[in-house]
């Protein structure tokens, strides 16, 4: 059997009697056990005596947890579908192939976990494209060797240190863009330490970089592909065209409206009935005029 948990935005493991993890955005209160939140608590037993408790908490709900009943969990999605970890990334001939035939901006190419490597958030990012000097907006398969060199670098090293620091932003380099990128802004601008940040939304997300800084891929980009929906086959039985109509000498529809307008104007030109026949639309006119009169009278 085999425990799959999704952090999440908010998730976070806890062990009874160590210190929780310190995130940026939220604390975890172990004052009390389980600790608030707590969707999963595991108590684990080595059989004399002495156990362990694991509590689960995620005040915004995101993550997940998935039981596994099967011999290797890795072989099956979730996992399977996964990328390779950030911490352990592909070769860097297999990156470059992988992001040159991608034309997603390289920031939306990150953030999918089953392209380039998993374990890359929204921050983490930012950061790797900062620290690459790489546009987020740029186009995978723009980055030259040297630019791809130089992301590759950049994920190992800041995945790594944030490993270290157990993700203790206090501990993180001042030189870091994430330091700075917390201003609750998805458009503008602001000043920084490290100079002026923009905001922007690439891949959906919020996103913070320093345009000064941060550049576009040194290569054209691929062609992009085209998603447009093919025009449908005409059925055998939908109508001809006016053009096809006159070739196979049958009428067309100005041919009909023009039939139908000369109707119209031949049906004008008739004589009425009463023209036609003047003695008996005088009976009928007489006839009339008869009934109108014992109408009027008195009774």
């Amino acid at each position: 059997a085999c425990l799959l948990v999704h952090l999440g935005m908010t998730g976070s493991l806890v062990v009874h009697g160590v210190q929780a993890p310190k995130y940026k955005s939220f604390a975890i209160d172990t004052t009390a056990w389980p600790p608030r939140f707590t969707k999963l608590e595991l108590v684990c037993s080595d059989g004399n005596g002495r156990t362990a408790s694991l509590a689960y908490t995620d005040p915004r709900r995101f993550g997940k947890v998935l039981l596994r009943l099967i011999a290797d969990p890795t072989a099956v999605e979730p996992i399977a579908a996964l990328a390779a970890d950030a911490l352990d990334p592909p070769p860097l001939t297999t990156f470059i192939s992988l992001l040159g035939r991608l034309s997603a901006p390289v920031k939306a190419v990150l953030l999918d976990q089953n392209k380039l490597v998993c374990g890359v958030g929204n921050w983490v990012a930012d950061e790797c494209l900062y620290q690459a000097s790489l546009a987020p907006s740029a186009p995978a398969s723009s980055l030259s060797e040297a630019q791809v060199v130089a992301l590759r670098n950049a994920i190992l090293d800041i995945c790594r240190h944030a490993c270290e620091c157990n993700a203790d932003s206090e501990r993180f380099p001042s030189t870091w863009l994430f330091h700075y990128r917390w201003a609750g802004m998805t458009t503008g601008s602001i000043d920084s330490p490290i100079g002026r940040i923009h905001f922007d939304t690439v891949g959906g997300r919020t996103t913070a970089f320093l345009p000064s800084k941060q550049r576009k891929g040194e290569r054209p980009p691929i062609a992009l592909v085209s998603t447009r929906k093919r025009p449908r086959t005409k059925h055998a039985c939908a109508r001809p065209s006016v053009k096809q109509q006159h070739e196979e000498g049958k009428p067309g529809e100005h041919q009909v409206v023009e039939r139908a307008a000369a109707a119209r104007v031949v049906k004008r030109q008739e004589p009425s009935r009463r023209a036609a026949n003047p003695e008996q639309g005088e009976r009928r006119s007489t006839r009339r005029k008869a009934c109108q009169k014992d109408r009027e009278e008195p009774q």
